[in-house]
C-alpha cells in the first residue's frame, strides 16, 4: 500500500492511543482516564465518576457508544438506540457485553462535564497534516454541535457542523478567551502530531478531536488517523482546499 497508507486504527485503538498519549507530560493532563472494558474496572470507574462512557476499541461514526450514569440505588444506561435502568451493574454489564454476537473489545473511560452550546453538546477538530519535509502543520478547524439530549455530536447522528468564530460567538466568549483558546487548541494539536509520530514516523495526517468541560478546562476525546474533510467543501471551502493541497502534495512526495 505504500508509505502513504494510514491505518485507521493506530496504536491497536482507542486503549492503545490512550497508553502511548499518556507518557508524554505536556499532554497526560488532557486524557480522561481510560480502561479496559472488565467487570472489575466498572464497579471501579462508576464509583470514582458519576458518568462514564464504554466505546469499542475500533469504531467510527458514534457507533456502539454507551453513557452509563450513576443514579441513586440504580444505573441509566443511554445509547444512541435508547435509554435503559439498571438496578445492579453486574446486569448492565452483562447487557453490553452480550450486544453483539461477535464478542467486541471495548473500554471504559472516564465521563467530562462538557461544555454546552444552549443545552447541546459539542466538540472540536482539529486537522494537522506533515509537509513531504516532515513539518507538521496546523492546517483547520471546526466544531461539531450535536443535537439536544444525544450522546454523541457525528454528523451521521444529526450533529452539524459550526465554524470556531460562529461556535465562539454562540458561547458568548470574550475576544482574549477566543485568541486563548484557538492558541491552545493549536499549540496541543500539533504537540500530540509531533510526539505520535516520534513513536510512529509514517504518520501524515490526523484529525484530533477536543472538548473544553464546563469549568474551561481541554480534554483529548479521541485521535482520528484517517479523518474526513469533504463536509467542509461547502461551509470553509478555503480551508478545504489547504486541506487537500497538502494531502496532495504529502501523497506526491511519497510517490
Amino acid at each position: 500500500m505504500g508509505k502513504y497508507y494510514q491505518s485507521p486504527f493506530l496504536f491497536g485503538g482507542k486503549l492503545g492511543m490512550y497508553k502511548t498519549l499518556y507518557k508524554a507530560p505536556t499532554l497526560k493532563k488532557h486524557l480522561p482516564i481510560t480502561k479496559k472494558f472488565t467487570y472489575k474496572n466498572v464497579i471501579e470507574m462508576t464509583k470514582k465518576y458519576p458518568t462514564v462512557y464504554i466505546k469499542p476499541q475500533k469504531s467510527s461514526k458514534g457507533r456502539g457508544i454507551y453513557r452509563i450514569k450513576r443514579l441513586k440505588n440504580k444505573y441509566e444506561c443511554r445509547s444512541t438506540k435508547g435509554t435503559k435502568t439498571f438496578k445492579k451493574l453486574l446486569r448492565l454489564y452483562q447487557y453490553i457485553e452480550n450486544k453483539s454476537k461477535k464478542k467486541k473489545k471495548r473500554i471504559i473511560q472516564q465521563g467530562i462535564s462538557l461544555d454546552q452550546v444552549k443545552g447541546r453538546p459539542y466538540d472540536i477538530r482539529a486537522l494537522v497534516q506533515k509537509k513531504p519535509n516532515s513539518k507538521w502543520v496546523f492546517t483547520g478547524m471546526n466544531s461539531r454541535v450535536g443535537k439536544k439530549n444525544k450522546i454523541v455530536t457525528n454528523l451521521s447522528r444529526g450533529g452539524k457542523i459550526y465554524l470556531m468564530g460562529d461556535l465562539f460567538k454562540k458561547l458568548g466568549l470574550r475576544r482574549s478567551e477566543r485568541k486563548k483558546r484557538y492558541k491552545e487548541l493549536k499549540r496541543t494539536a500539533l504537540n500530540t502530531a509531533k510526539f505520535l509520530s516520534s513513536k510512529k514516523p509514517n504518520i501524515h495526517v490526523l484529525g484530533i478531536d477536543f472538548a473544553y468541560d464546563n469549568k474551561g478546562n481541554l480534554w483529548i476525546l479521541e485521535i482520528n488517523s484517517r479523518p474526513q474533510y469533504r463536509m467542509l467543501k461547502k461551509v470553509a471551502p478555503s480551508m478545504y482546499k489547504r486541506m487537500r493541497k497538502y494531502a496532495r502534495n504529502y501523497r506526491k512526495a511519497q510517490e
